[in-house]
């Protein structure tokens, strides 16, 4: 025994002086070649730091390291490379200092691992006079890593000071994430929001991951499958994706390490002597556990992080996808709002995709080596384990079979709810005043109860696919000891017992995750199918034509206002879910310059005229001509994005359009948005717009598309939500003989029943019964009174926005009393027990006593076995029978408990808490 003990001892003993030799040496192999690369790009770059004292601090530093080094007169071939790399690193770092933002990766982790490798040197050699010089080298050494792993945000250049925080952090403060510390203490007392967030690295900017989607789609294979959307992605993030490999790897080094470093310090405590090398042989067991255990933390914090990262740009880049589609897809094509369900629950439940992926192939690795391991203990028992995770996978494969159509039904539902929500809620006004809000809220609690339903079938599979993967990771253990102990060679021990556990536990936590991600994985494809054949409809196409300059015009119109801007010829319109034509035979020709309005009844389809105006609908026979297909539009509904009312107004384009603040104040003013909106233009709208009335979006809606300065202004009913002082000004602003409108000489197809703008308008134009039944001026539309003039009014008779500064003081405050509760709520903490006693309520008594009970008895006898095969292996009287038993009905109970939780979590908490908080929140907005 004392034999083999030292033999071991010697064995650890070598392998620590091997490693001691051979890390150090590869770091500077590879620091040798990689200084060379380095360079290259430095060269590339511009200096990011001002001359302080910091960089020579750096140099001499290492000045002072290489001679020290040097006067060692290496003379082998190992310490002539260590020299080289030295030298390597001095030329670099003055470069590195003043032309990166970061400290150096390079040589932070070069100086890491000899400063790691020398100072257990030292260890090894304390008490001989080269442990002097080895400590001063490693002092050195140390001096080194600690200047190098210094941040530079301090002296760093003004254009260079506004970068992610993360981005001006070195490595080591990357790996223990000690960048993050600076944010945290800053925004303890304020509070965190989306204006004081720290600035996101460039690689999660959305705009980019975007255009690399884009980019792969667009190179995508033809004719597409179900999988051409994944490759696309994979092909987008391959970097992301390819980095975290070795990271995986090592972590599963780091993981299977431990079993082994555990038996072999159980097996060096367990001897009675050590011999001579007591001292050397506890360094390197120091060492080793260090390498082991604190390797172990970074390196899986390092992943997670990796990991979490590729989620988020995994779903930042299919968010901008098809946001972009939205973008490009004509206007009448999108009324089910499926961008919104395709945005959220789809782009949400592919967030973990890559974390799938990643964990599945690294389980089935750590599957395999475990196996390996378990073979050595106990021999051919280590295929029982593959045996039970052959007949849980039938499982698996049953679930894979169903669970995509469920998943598929159960997004079809939601989309509904969300479609029909949508809806009502653009018209909330309507339905208040028409007194329908408990028919509409009936209805919105039918479409969340449908959804609820189509729900349990996904959920009953998910489920038995939790079951199954427990099963096997609690079922392995005693059927795997049992066999062993009731037809193996040699008996039970305690040594075999634990050491079988321990590598089992090794196995079959890999196992139930792989078992648990292919239902995932697949269900993820159902998602994936939806996104893709959003993306893939035909994509929006102007087919309007071009008018040629003097095309249609006579040898007698030689003015500018005499060209056509617009000509439609014989034209027939038909919506695609539409049988009959809405509009039939329509010829029109709009003179540049002109202001034409167009009236009618409601549904005679003055919308889709304007539409086609602006090449959003395309005539089912005819022809629309225009003099520029630059068309500016604002519908009655508007699409505000979350940003600042100056960001909405100007856009996001870097012509000098988007930069004239004189155009733009102009703007502001004669849309009557200039102290009316915030009295900022700068200031946000807020989330959804919530605190911007009808009206005040609509005049953002109608300044965004004035400012934009085209030939053709396309505006279907901008002032139906504006009141009627506010209304007047805006009409004469923009159409009066001295508005700008007219200023600009631009042409205008309006859509309004607003009286005031009819004198204004160069031509009116009334349809119906799907023609064009007047066609003239002011004065003759006046003429012809009777059923014409029906179609014009003062005012809708029902004030849709208040004057800002005629509003009662009461409502101000209840404005500022918003603010403050928005404030209140930034200010609740987490821990707030009135949170958790909200939620706790929503779920019912009798569900959460149920969930209490179950995980408590899960928890006792999931770890009881763990003494009941202590006792086992401690008795020398009692029969094996009864502990076999014993030991397989502990598991089977366990089983159960873990059942019935999910059971109770998925069939009965997930959904009475999810009808009610629907209700909650439904009784609250409406």
């Amino acid at each position: 025994m004392q034999s083999n003990v030292a033999a071991s001892s010697i064995e650890i003993l070598i392998d620590t002086s091997q490693w001691l030799y051979i890390l150090p040496l590869g770091a500077s192999v590879y620091v040798t070649i990689a200084v060379f690369f380095r360079w290259r790009e430095l060269q590339k770059s511009c200096i990011k730091v001002n001359v302080s004292h910091r960089g020579h601090t750096k140099v001499s530093c290492v000045v002072g390291w290489s001679l020290n080094v040097s006067l060692q007169h290496g003379n082998t071939i190992s310490e002539v490379i260590h020299l080289v790399a030295i030298a390597s690193i001095t030329f670099l770092s003055p470069r590195e200092h003043y032309r990166s933002l970061r400290p150096s990766k390079l040589m932070a982790v070069y100086l890491s691992i000899r400063t790691i490798a020398d100072a257990f040197t030292l260890l090894f050699t304390l008490g001989t006079w080269s442990a002097l010089a080895l400590a001063l080298k490693t002092f050195l050494e140390a001096a080194n890593l600690i200047a190098e792993s210094q941040s530079k945000e301090s002296i760093l250049l003004d254009n260079f000071r506004d970068v992610s925080p993360e981005e001006k952090a070195g490595p080591w403060s990357q790996g223990v994430f000690w960048w993050i510390n600076s944010a945290l203490f800053a925004r303890q007392k304020a509070g965190f929001s989306l204006e004081t967030l720290p600035k996101n690295p460039r690689q999660l900017d959305p705009s980019r991951l975007r255009q690399r989607l884009s980019l792969a789609w667009d190179q995508r294979k033809t004719p597409t499958t179900q999988f051409t959307l994944p490759l696309a992605l994979l092909q987008c993030l391959m970097p992301e994706f390819v980095t975290i490999v070795p990271t995986r790897l090592l972590l599963i080094v780091l993981r299977y390490a431990q079993p082994l470093l555990i038996s072999k310090i159980l097996q060096l405590l367990a001897a009675n002597s050590l011999g001579g090398q007591s001292y050397q042989l506890s360094c390197s067991i120091i060492m080793v556990s260090t390498i082991v255990y604190i390797g172990q933390a970074i390196v899986s914090s390092r992943y997670e992080h990796q990991l979490n990262r590729l989620n988020v740009m995994t779903r930042a880049a299919l968010i901008g996808l098809i946001y972009e589609k939205t973008l490009n897809t004509p206007y009448t094509t999108y009324k089910d709002f499926s961008a919104v369900t395709l945005m959220s629950t789809d782009a949400d439940s592919l967030g973990n995709v890559s974390d799938m992926f990643h964990e599945a192939w690294s389980q089935v690795l750590e599957v395999g080596v475990g196996v390996t391991l378990l073979a050595q203990q106990i021999g051919w028992f280590c295929l029982v384990p593959l045996l039970l995770i052959s007949g849980c996978s039938n499982m698996t494969r049953y679930v894979a079979k169903n669970l995509r159509p469920k998943q598929h039904a159960w997004n079809k539902a939601t989309q509904d709810r969300i479609n029909k929500v949508v809806s009502i809620l653009s018209s909330i006004k309507i339905v208040k005043m028409l007194g329908m809000t408990e028919v509409v809220k009936s209805q919105i609690s039918d479409s969340r109860r449908v959804e609820i339903d189509a729900s349990k079938d996904m959920r009953w599979v998910s489920v038995l696919a939790n079951a199954s993967a427990n099963a096997l990771g609690l079922f392995t253990p005693p059927i795997t000891v049992i066999l062993f102990a009731a037809f193996g060679k040699s008996k039970l021990d305690a040594e075999t017992a634990y050491t079988t556990l321990a590598i089992l536990v090794m196995v079959t936590h890999p196992a139930n995750m792989v078992m648990t991600i292919v239902p995932r994985a697949i269900a993820s494809l159902a998602s994936f199918q939806r996104i893709q054949a959003f993306i893939s409809k035909p994509h929006y196409q102007d087919l309007r034509l071009r008018l040629r300059q003097g095309e249609g015009a006579t040898l007698d119109d030689c003015s500018r206002a005499s060209q056509p801007a617009i000509e439609l010829k014989n034209v027939d319109f038909r919506l695609a879910d539409a049988t009959n034509t809405v509009l039939e035979n329509i010829s029109l020709r709009i003179d540049q310059g002109s202001i034409v309005i167009c009236t009618g009844p409601t549904g005679v389809g003055k919308s889709v005229l304007a539409l086609a105006v602006a090449g959003e609908v395309t005539p089912s026979k005819g022809s629309i001509s225009v003099i520029t297909k630059l068309t500016a539009l604002c519908v009655q509904s508007a699409w505000l994005s979350g940003q600042s009312v100056s960001d909405m107004v100007r856009g996001f384009s870097s012509s000098s359009v988007s930069h004239d603040e004189g155009w733009y104040r102009q703007v502001l003013e004669a849309c009557c948005i200039d102290r009316e909106i915030l009295l900022d233009s700068s200031t946000s709208s807020g989330s959804g717009h919530a605190r911007l009335s009808g009206g005040q979006k609509q005049r953002i809606a109608l300044a965004r598309a004035v400012y934009q300065r085209c030939d053709i202004l396309v505006l279907d009913d901008p002032f139906s939500a504006l009141d009627q002082r506010t209304q007047d000004r805006v009409i004469v602003n923009l159409l009066s003989p001295d508005g700008l409108l007219r200023h600009m000489h631009t042409t205008v197809f309006l859509i309004t029943n607003a009286a005031r703008a009819y004198p204004l308008a160069d031509r009116i134009l009334l349809l119906e019964q799907r023609s064009i039944k007047f066609d003239g001026d002011w004065s003759e539309y006046l003429a012809q009174s009777g059923s014409l003039t029906s179609y014009t009014h003062e005012h809708d008779g029902i004030q849709a926005e208040v004057d800002e500064n005629k509003q009662p003081a009461v409502v101000r405050n209840q404005k500022q009393q918003v603010i403050k509760d928005d404030e209140f709520d930034l200010d609740r903490r987490p821990g707030d027990a009135a949170v958790y006693g909200y939620y706790l309520r929503s779920v019912g008594a009798f569900n959460m006593i149920a969930l209490l009970s179950c995980t408590a008895l899960y928890s006792f006898f999931s770890i009881f076995p763990q003494y009941w095969l202590k006792w086992w292996t401690e008795s020398k009287t009692a029969s094996d029978t009864f502990y076999m038993l014993g030991y397989l009905v502990l598991s089977m109970v366990a089983w159960a408990s873990t059942s019935t939780m999910l059971w109770v979590n998925f069939m009965k908490l997930a959904p009475r808490s999810g009808a009610v908080l629907h209700a909650r929140l439904l009784g609250t907005v409406l």
